[in-house]
């Protein structure tokens, strides 16, 4: 994920208005982060979870998705993890909102050079806050998995 990139506080709405330039925009607490386009390690590494995950989700009937489908919290807090699971689909139309919450099981975030601090603080904090049942940040770099856990202070590796 990239850099902050004003001290303006965005809402979902004004981030929808911005135009469709390729880019990944997302906001935690009304910071705005923007992000390029993955590069090809990191897409293989989301196909291959997709694959690993995929029989299991439908086996258990369970909503598995990834970027871009955006994920809401509310009004000042929108991300699209690079692959979430939930235990039915989101209510409302195609996009997981933030009465989904409860729902949500899994989170997957593969890193990125510019997205390693902002992966492991803010979005971790932010899915513990909003019930997130776990969430994985995946180091392709280190060939490492975090595997944090609702009510865990600390990540297993």
């Amino acid at each position: 994920m990239g850099m902050s990139t004003s001290q303006k506080r965005w809402s979902a709405e004004e981030i929808d208005a911005l135009p469709d330039d390729g880019l990944r925009y997302e906001i935690i607490d009304g910071e705005r982060f923007v992000t390029p386009g993955p590069s090809s390690s990191h897409q293989q590494a989301v196909v291959r979870l997709l694959h690993l995950l995929l029989p299991t989700c439908d086996k258990l009937a369970l909503y598995l998705s990834t970027a871009p489908e955006d994920v809401t919290f509310g009004k000042f807090d929108r991300v699209q993890p690079d692959l979430f699971v939930m235990s039915r689909r989101p209510s409302g139309g195609a996009e997981a909102r933030a009465s989904d919450a409860e729902a949500r099981l899994l989170v997957v975030e593969v890193a990125s050079p510019g997205s390693r601090h902002t992966d492991r603080v803010r979005k971790r904090e932010l899915y513990q806050a909003h019930g997130v049942k776990e969430y994985w940040i995946v180091d392709t770099d280190t060939r490492v998995i975090e595997r944090w856990r609702l009510a865990g202070a600390e990540a297993e590796v």
